[in-house]
């Protein structure tokens, strides 16, 4: 799943590292990457969540998934201000080969109808690689 972000509305543009886009494999020394985050959609799209996760962090399946981070809540407010929901950069520190994938969510209050009615919006990326050398 080379550069793949599965979306019914949302997009997310996201690079690690400053090359690698989802499905890449970012080979890098250890220490701290940045990853830069923007949530785009259209005012009727409306995008509540944003979430990190990280390989080390997760088991299979991914809904039992503890995230490393997430946009939305108090603490890291999302920017709210449409058609750009977030635009961040996270610093993440590597120490060891693993995988950071991105997810954002609709809260489900407001859905895709009339189109997909009872359906929120989602956008999922691939996974980047991590190679730690």
């Amino acid at each position: 799943a080379h550069r793949t972000v599965v979306s019914n509305g949302p997009f997310l543009d996201v690079t690690l590292g400053g090359t690698a886009a989802p499905g890449d494999v970012l080979a890098t020394p250890a220490g701290e990457v940045t990853l830069p985050i923007r949530a785009l959609a259209p005012s009727w799209i409306p995008i509540d969540t944003v979430t990190v996760y990280e390989g080390g962090a997760c088991s299979d399946p991914l809904d039992d998934c503890d995230p490393i981070l997430t946009f939305g809540d108090a603490d890291h407010p999302m920017t709210s201000d449409p058609p750009v929901w977030l635009d961040v950069e996270v610093p993440l520190t590597v120490s060891q080969d693993t995988w950071i994938l991105v997810r954002a969510d609709g809260d489900g209050a407001t859905d895709l109808a009339p189109a997909y009615p009872g359906v929120r919006p989602f956008a999922h990326t691939a996974a980047i690689l991590i190679d730690v050398q």
